[in-house]
């Protein structure tokens, strides 16, 4: 082979490497900006903590109510007794 060949191979395989690195550099690019709108949008659509903190604690209320209505319940019933009633 002579100089000439081994410079176009090798500036071929140059060419493929710039172009897969250019490649690489756009869509880390590309997914810096979408990262970037994502956390815009996670602090603007999603609920706060003291919100979620509200909500919880009227399920946990409700939870309790629902619980010991099943509870009186099941007592009422004849011939069923809880392990701590024993």
């Amino acid at each position: 082979m002579d100089q000439t060949t081994i410079n176009l191979i090798i500036g071929g395989c140059m060419a493929c490497l710039g172009w897969f690195a250019r490649t690489l550099y756009d869509g880390q690019k590309e997914l810096r900006s979408d990262l970037n709108k994502l956390q815009v949008s996670l602090s603007k659509d999603y609920v706060s903590f003291d919100v979620l903190r509200a909500v919880t604690d009227d399920l946990k209320k409700d939870l309790k109510e629902d619980l010991r209505y099943i509870r009186d319940r099941l007592d009422a019933l004849s011939g069923h007794r809880r392990k701590e009633d024993e």
